[in-house]
């Protein structure tokens, strides 16, 4: 957070988002990348529901397979495996946006509401939260 009251709003949104990435990452390998392929085998085959467009079955056997999977997949995954609810995994995709607009600025302001709102989201979602104990 020193970033942010340094005036660094962006760069603070993008290290934190790293953390948090890091910390489902964590959270996947102490669960094992089997559980992880296993919950994406698992959405592939849904035909109906919320994963009825789900495509991506993954066969990781390594942190550096695990790093290649795009953060909104590993988001995807993470709510099928029951460690995310929806309305959490919705969030972090607007956690994601604001990572997204602080990288690859635009016109789009990233003002203290912004920082608030992404650190309270992730602080609450995945740093603070049980389910992602390291």
């Amino acid at each position: 957070m020193s970033c942010a009251s340094e005036g660094y709003k962006r760069a603070a949104i993008v290290l934190g988002w790293c953390a948090a990435v890091d910390r489902m990452q964590r959270k996947v390998l102490g669960l094992g990348l089997s559980a992880f392929n296993a919950a994406s085998a698992k959405l592939t085959a849904q035909a109906s529901g919320k994963f009825k467009r789900w495509n991506k079955e993954f066969t990781l056997t390594s942190l550096g397979e695990l790093q290649t999977v795009f953060d909104t997949e590993l988001v995807v995954v993470l709510e099928g495996m029951g460690l995310l609810d929806g309305n959490q995994a919705q969030r972090l995709e607007t956690c994601f946006q604001y990572r997204n607009h602080s990288a690859h600025p635009g016109q789009a302001p990233i003002e203290d509401p912004h920082v608030v709102a992404f650190f309270s989201d992730i602080n609450a979602i995945i740093l603070q939260n049980p389910n992602f104990k390291p």
